[in-house]
């Protein structure tokens, strides 16, 4: 709103297009992002567990997690406000004003610096890689109503409730997911089910709820010759095989995994030498005699892990430390590193910045 030092030049002008000192840019330039990173806490876990591998309870104890996941945090600018107020470059593009825009490149994010038995008979280190990150912060003062939490479920054994000993002729499993999109039990060659989660969406966001999607990709290490010439897992020497990418929702809500149909204890055929597992006899056919169901133990969980979150004022100053970033995965039929069995299980991590 000051002059110009040079009165040949036109005044700046915010709102008359007509005006020669008329600079909208200018009248509208803010600090468009922030930088900050969500250094985690002694608190911040993962926590994974398979029943028919490791009894549950008391299954594996959770692995605490170390590292530190940078993001962006970018403002478009509040709508509404006059010139004189310094608004991010997003404003022109009539952005949503009370959003705040996470965003991030790849980066070495997390690991596990320990792995508990059994899992550490076959596995020396996990780390985690972030190749980038997408989310939204509600910063509006009554809350955008925007759903933050979810919940995801897995059915084992598609075509029957047999957790609760229905017959196997269900054409949509307890998750909701069609027989069209199920696919062959790696384990069980009558059984099928869906190889992906079904995820519902839920709740309302307030101010200072944030959703993130991360993008990861995760380094499983098997052996010492893995973690290259310095001797130390998750460095940049290492040379473990990356495993397929995989797209994380982090919320400061709740997410609840919901694995339908465990299996803990398969039954077996009743012939062979090395009878195989079966849910029922014709995964036996022709061979190997019948299935013997007697100690066959099937079961479903529910699991919910809840995050926690700061202010906009604190995000735009870089301090997260009141935000704690949560989700969590139903895993039916996973096949894991060492182990010549599919399993069933569920995984939670709790990123709690500091």
């Amino acid at each position: 709103d000051a002059p110009s030092v040079n009165p040949s030049k036109p005044q700046t002008d915010c709102t008359n297009s007509s005006n020669p000192g008329y600079r909208p840019n200018l009248c509208k330039f803010g600090p468009q992002c922030f930088a900050a990173s969500c250094t985690l806490s002694t608190s911040s876990q993962v926590n994974l567990q398979a029943p028919r591998l490791v009894a549950y309870p008391p299954g594996v104890p959770a692995v605490g997690l170390q590292g530190s996941m940078p993001v962006h945090i970018c403002r478009p600018g509040p709508g509404g406000v006059p010139p004189s107020v310094q608004r991010g470059l997003g404003e022109e593009f009539q952005a949503q004003g009370d959003i705040l825009y996470l965003m991030g490149g790849s980066v070495n994010a997390v690991r596990l610096p320990s792995i508990p038995p059994p899992m550490n008979w076959f596995v020396l280190a996990v780390c985690g890689s972030v190749i980038s990150q997408q989310g939204w912060c509600d910063c509006s003062t009554g809350g955008l109503g925007a759903t933050k939490d979810a919940s995801v479920c897995q059915d084992r054994v598609g075509a029957s409730d047999l957790s609760a000993g229905g017959p196997f002729s269900q054409t949509t499993d307890e998750c909701g997911i069609t027989s069209a999109d199920w696919v062959a039990d790696s384990a069980f060659p009558t059984n099928q089910h869906a190889s992906e989660m079904r995820v519902t969406p839920s709740g309302s966001s307030t101010g200072g709820d944030c959703v993130n999607l991360v993008l990861i990709q995760l380094t499983v290490l098997t052996s010492p010759g893995q973690m290259g010439s310095d001797g130390t897992p998750c460095t940049a020497d290492d040379t473990g095989v990356p495993l397929p990418t995989l797209t994380i929702p982090l919320t400061t809500g709740t997410v609840t995994a919901q694995v339908r149909d465990v299996i803990r204890t398969a039954g077996t055929c009743t012939v062979g030498p090395s009878p195989p597992s079966c849910l029922r006899d014709a995964d036996c056919q022709p061979a190997n005699g019948t299935c013997n169901i007697g100690s066959l133990s099937v079961q479903d969980f529910d699991i919910s892990v809840t995050g926690s979150k700061g202010s906009c004022s604190e995000y735009l100053a870089g301090n997260l430390s009141n935000m704690k970033l949560v989700t969590a995965a139903a895993l039916a039929d996973l096949t894991l590193p060492g182990f010549f069995t599919a399993a069933d299980g569920w995984l939670t991590i709790e990123l709690d910045c500091q």
